[in-house]
């Protein structure tokens, strides 16, 4: 079986020694175990693709602590504010379990979502995407939303959508 040579090139593995001193690589270097891309681009003045491309080379994987404390400290202040499960995870674009999971590893005390009442949205809003001539599935995408729970609730308050008004409900 035949071995494939390498090709000259930089070592597995490079370092800031690896790069030219002053250089943007050698200064992009050391920011990486601390801050993700966008954060070290802004920082040095280049573009987050640079960074990416250096990150790949060095093979230093993106800190996830960053945005977990993020979370974490997010979590606490709406507690404060008094919000439930539900409503911060609504907030923070992820699912009611991650909310519970990151409160109970971290001795976090959340108040609990009534079990079978969700979050209510406005009736207002729907009559408005529906006069507007969206259709129910359009209208339930933009309040965030089943499309059966528009349609029943458009069929309790009596509302119709633009494709609905030629056939009977």
């Amino acid at each position: 079986m035949k071995q494939i040579k390498r090709k000259p090139g930089r070592p597995k593995g490079s370092t800031a020694k690896n790069f030219r001193p002053g250089s943007v690589s050698a200064r992009i270097v050391p920011l990486l175990p601390k801050f993700r891309n966008t954060v070290i681009a802004r920082m040095v003045g280049c573009t987050s693709e640079l960074v990416r491309r250096i990150r790949l080379r060095v093979r230093i994987p993106v800190p996830t602590d960053e945005t977990l404390q993020y979370k974490i400290e997010k979590i606490r202040r709406m507690t404060e504010a008094g919000l439930t499960v539900p409503e911060i995870a609504k907030g923070l674009g992820v699912k009611s379990v991650i909310v519970y999971k990151i409160a109970r590893k971290h001795g976090l005390k959340v108040i609990k979502g009534i079990p079978g009442v969700r979050l209510s949205f406005d009736v207002n809003k729907l009559k408005a995407l529906l006069a507007e001539g969206n259709t129910f599935s359009s209208a339930a995408k933009i309040l965030g939303i089943c499309n059966t729970t528009a349609f029943r609730w458009a069929k309790r308050f009596e509302l119709y959508s633009v494709r609905s008004i030629s056939r009977p409900m």
